[in-house]
């Protein structure tokens, strides 16, 4: 199995680009439109998610390093709904794809 291909010019992505929006009445956050891109597209990816709602908001690129360097249950919190108002990545497929990038780029168990 490998990494998941990019968005853009179907290499392989090492990177997970999305918009997120913090709503100042009740303090939750969004995580909307995810993309993965390689290196090189990360500039395309970014024009693509470049939205003006107002409020605090912005964008965020989490790559496939961080994502493996989470536990278990820190990838759980980011691929679900709890205190959020909206997660686009609160789906099956996309968890399942999280957590497979996840062990994909753990670093390999020491042999004794």
């Amino acid at each position: 199995m490998d990494n998941p291909k990019c968005a853009y010019c179907e290499s392989i992505a090492t990177k997970l680009y999305f918009y997120s929006k913090t709503y100042s009445d009740t303090g939750k956050d969004t995580v909307e439109s995810p993309i993965l891109c390689c290196d090189e597209c990360s500039s395309k990816a970014r024009q693509d998610l470049t939205i003006h709602r107002g409020g605090i908001e912005g964008i965020f690129c989490t790559t496939f390093k961080e994502i493996s360097r989470m536990s278990k249950r820190q990838l759980g919190w980011f691929c679900s709904k709890k205190g959020r108002e909206k997660n686009d990545l609160a789906n099956k497929s996309w968890r399942a794809l999280l957590f497979r990038v996840h062990y994909l780029n753990l670093p390999p168990k020491r042999v004794l």
